[in-house]
Formats: C-alpha cells, sequence, structure tokens
C-alpha cells in the first residue's frame, strides 16, 4: 500500500485525520484512527478471486501492523444500505457479528 493524495471516490467522507492508500490497480483506502478503534473504508473497483486473496494476504495484514503501532485495538467496519452479501464479504477478513444498524438524517434548513 503506497500512501496517496484524497482520490476523488472518497469525497463523501470528512476530511479528519485520513490517511488514503492505494491498492495496485484496483483500489483504495481509507484509514482513520479514532482513539482506540480505527475507522477503514475500502474502495474496489475492479474485483476477482485473486484481488481477494492479495486483500486478505497482504492489505490485511499490513492494515492491522499500522492499527497496532498506532494502539488501535479494534477495526469497526461499516456499509450503508443492506446487502445480504456483506456478512459473508467481511468474514472473509476476520470481522465479526455483524449487525444493522438504522440511520436517519435532519436537515437543519428545513422548516
Amino acid at each position: 500500500m503506497i500512501e496517496i493524495e484524497r482520490p476523488e471516490v472518497f469525497d463523501h467522507i470528512a476530511d479528519e485525520g485520513y490517511k488514503f492508500f492505494g491498492l495496485d490497480d484496483y483500489g483504495y483506502i481509507a484509514l482513520r484512527r479514532r482513539g482506540k478503534f480505527a475507522d477503514v473504508h475500502i474502495e474496489v473497483y475492479r474485483w476477482s478471486h485473486g484481488v481477494l486473496k492479495h486483500l486478505k494476504k497482504h492489505v490485511l495484514p499490513e492494515v492491522k501492523s499500522m492499527c497496532r503501532a498506532a494502539g488501535v485495538e479494534r477495526i469497526i467496519a461499516q456499509k450503508t444500505g443492506i446487502d445480504k452479501r456483506w456478512p459473508k464479504f467481511i468474514k472473509h477478513f476476520g470481522f465479526i457479528e455483524p449487525e444493522t444498524i438504522q440511520m436517519s438524517y435532519m436537515d437543519v434548513n428545513n422548516g
């Protein structure tokens, strides 16, 4: 993983301490420490079994090493929307106990 400038694909996340990394020719990672936790956003635009294998064998160990060095104890995985494939996908990387979170928003300039 090579640290890079914020890629356009992450324009939707706040610019509050994230580091951005390129994943060869198939995606990006945004990583931010939040106390003893870390937020990780993964964007993959070319998917294959080889990419999954590379993520598991090379990227995840490097992310975990960076987190350990920063004193992070837990990495949080989040996804918006309902995707029945997501629990299976995150288990490939060792995430456990996926939960459904409901969220809403309110515009402050709305009546």
